[in-house]
């Protein structure tokens, strides 16, 4: 018989919840279930001890998929509680980098959540900014990147993105492609006497 039974549970996601009940016998086994289903030991995450005649049931590192309702059967009888879960706010793991790149190459900053499907607001010298051919934004899981392709002058400045009352914020700098010789000028020129001269290289932008 149960002695003292499950109580209903509320914690905040990633903490540990446990569940207890009391029994009559020290050697009674017990049996767990979530929504009806019966649940096995995973470690680090479902995990059962039997200690005299207490049973619990340990919940590692919940999230919300682990609300429900939870089950401990003992023979024919058995009692229930409800496992709420208190979602905590998305959190910035990885903070936006400091970015240079030259004109005309892909400019990409980089930031990484605790949740992938956190709300993010993109921004660039604090106006919201709308995606594009020009600036695309790719999501990755927790990771989510900002592409700014043949970036510009234009597209230099301070950008930051937003989730929830956390800020991350980056500086990016375009720079002027450096010029190279594709073709130089030969050492030495022979021309005859009075004759115009000519002298041709060739650049590796066409700019310059």
């Amino acid at each position: 018989d149960f002695v003292r039974k499950l109580e209903d549970c509320e914690i905040k996601e990633q903490q540990c919840a446990v569940l207890e009940v009391e029994v009559t016998s020290d050697i009674a086994d017990v049996v767990w279930q979530k929504d009806g289903i019966q649940l096995e030991s995973s470690p680090g995450k479902i995990e059962m001890e039997k200690q005299g005649p207490i049973r619990k049931l340990f919940i590692r590192s919940t999230s919300v998929h682990d609300e429900g309702e939870y089950t401990c059967v003992l023979g024919d009888q058995e009692c229930t509680a409800e496992v709420t879960i208190i979602e905590l706010p998305p959190e910035i793991l990885t903070q936006l980098q400091d970015t240079s790149v030259p004109r005309g190459e892909k400019a990409c900053l980089e930031v990484e959540l605790t949740k992938g499907d956190a709300l993010v607001r993109w921004f660039k010298d604090d106006v919201e900014l709308q995606f594009s051919e020009h600036i695309q934004l790719s999501i990755d899981g927790k990771r989510q990147k900002l592409k700014i392709y043949q970036a510009e002058e234009s597209d230099a400045g301070i950008y930051s993105c937003r989730v929830g009352d956390q800020v991350s914020t980056a500086r990016l700098t375009v720079e002027e492609p450096q010029v190279e010789f594709i073709t130089r000028l030969p050492d030495v020129t022979m021309l005859p006497v009075g004759s115009d001269a000519e002298f041709l290289v060739e650049l590796s932008r066409p700019d310059v």
